[in-house]
């Protein structure tokens, strides 16, 4: 009897495959990445009180601004230079505006009316001075005389002296010199308001004048005849 061996054909067994290289931008993440999570793992983020201050190289402080929103630096904008054109911008037409208002008052160069508006202002005036907060004040425009009140009798006094002066002397310069000069004067007003009210005061005033500048021519050759004859001394 004979043995005769088995031979299997299996297939051998492969080695598994090989990873395929990493590149270098995905060693620099993955070491990035396993480099912060060691920091991360080996910081605290609790502040130390000033007592127990920790010991230099065992505690890395990082600051987050968690309030602060990161903002991106936006690149300046161009500066826009000055468009020069013939013709200036028009502005719109209104009917009616302030400044259409404010030359109109001024009115035009060199009138009236302008220099009146100077005037008012006291632009040409190189002595014009800004009023002061005290004219601004309410106060009387007549004179203030403090006077104390022990001096008030005296002062009165010496005011009613002066005014009834002043009215003694006014009453003087109307009254008449005599009385006849008094009965004239009372004769011409009486006259004067009849003929204010009578319709035909022109012509009696007219005839009234005429017979006393008759009377008056008359009385002057009359004293001229008797001065050429030598019966009244000229003056």
């Amino acid at each position: 009897m004979a043995i005769h061996p088995t031979v299997s054909f299996a297939p051998p067994e492969q080695p598994p495959a090989a990873a395929p290289p990493l590149s270098s931008i995905e060693r620099v993440e993955a070491w990035t990445v396993s480099q912060a999570a060691d920091v991360l793992a080996a910081t605290s983020i609790s502040s130390p009180t000033p007592a127990e201050r920790p010991v230099r190289g065992t505690v890395d402080a990082i600051d987050i601004p968690l309030d602060e929103s990161l903002q991106a630096e936006q690149p300046p904008r161009p500066k826009r230079g000055n468009v020069h054109t013939v013709y200036k911008r028009r502005e719109p037409i209104r009917r009616d505006s302030q400044r259409r208002r404010e030359a109109l008052l001024k009115g035009k160069e060199g009138s009236r009316q302008r220099r009146r508006w100077e005037n008012d202002r006291l632009l040409s005036n190189p002595y014009a001075q800004p009023p002061l907060p005290s004219d601004w004040q309410v106060q009387p425009t007549y004179p203030r005389h403090a006077v104390p009140y022990f001096l008030a009798p005296l002062w009165d006094a010496e005011y009613a002296r002066s005014s009834s002066e002043r009215k003694k002397k006014m009453d003087e310069a109307k009254s008449p010199a005599s009385k006849e000069e008094a009965d004239a004067k009372k004769v011409t007003q009486e006259l004067r308001a009849k003929l204010k009210k009578s319709r035909g005061a022109k012509g009696l005033l007219q005839d009234l004048e005429e017979e006393v500048r008759g009377f008056v021519t008359q009385w002057d050759e009359k004293q001229r005849q008797l001065e050429q004859e030598g019966l009244i001394d000229p003056d």
